[in-house]
């Protein structure tokens, strides 16, 4: 073989090399972007919005059971959370299926991906405040009412309020690409969450950051969350 013959055959190979890694490239870069734009919780959003219609605008109450932040069970599924799966973010997808399958809808709603307050909050300090009201909810064990007003859809003051926020974890990066167990730019998994606004739009936010991703308020809604794990451990020693 003359060498000519292997220089083409070396550059066959690096090019063909260079495809794939350009093609798994673009694969990642595609199931990263669908991540962040997070259809599960979308659709979720959609179905809490659905109640609202049904309901003189006014959205769910909180379930009474410590630490469900995800609205009650016996309320939503199945007519506005048609499938329990939803309530898992998209890395957790099959843990969804399984609670569907395996699982009542109310363990799928108490072990869900997503949080929601139940009322309109704008800053650290509702969150903070919300999170004293719930630990008296839960106190009085759901005897009576969060104090306040019910939550009403306001078409056209809703696009900041966030109706689900999701608790920080990795995402994948943009490209996912790394060289020698380092990532190269753009590559690194990052920390964030999604959050759905109350107008039906999805955002993904990485923590820390802007609000709601922030460390005050996340902080708040975790030790909340970790009410009912408590309590479960209590109940099963």
């Amino acid at each position: 073989m003359n060498t000519g013959a292997r220089r083409a055959i070396v550059l066959a190979g690096a090019s063909a090399a260079l495809c794939v890694l350009v093609v798994s490239a673009l694969l990642w870069a595609w199931r990263a972007a669908e991540f962040r734009l997070n259809t599960n919780l979308k659709t979720l959003a959609m179905g809490y919005r659905f109640y609202a219609v049904e309901h003189d605008g006014v959205l769910p109450e909180l379930d009474a059971e410590p630490g469900v932040l995800s609205g009650n069970a016996d309320t939503l599924y199945p007519r506005y959370v048609f499938d329990t799966g939803l309530l898992f973010s998209p890395p957790h997808a099959e843990d969804g299926a399984m609670a569907r399958e395996q699982a009542s809808a109310r363990d799928a709603f108490r072990g869900s991906s997503y949080v929601y307050l139940g009322r309109p909050v704008a800053s650290d300090d509702e969150v903070l405040e919300w999170s004293r009201e719930y630990l008296d909810f839960v106190a009085a064990a759901g005897e009576h009412r969060l104090r306040h007003k019910p939550w009403r859809l306001k078409e056209g003051e809703v696009y900041k309020v966030p109706l689900l926020i999701e608790l920080p974890r990795p995402y994948p990066g943009t490209w996912g690409l790394s060289v020698l167990g380092r990532y190269l730019p753009l590559s690194s998994p990052e920390m964030g969450g999604c959050v759905a606004y109350a107008d039906g739009h999805v955002e993904f936010i990485r923590y820390p950051g802007e609000w709601p991703m922030t460390a005050v308020t996340i902080d708040a809604l975790r030790r909340a969350k970790a009410i009912g794990m408590k309590d479960a451990a209590h109940a099963n020693p």
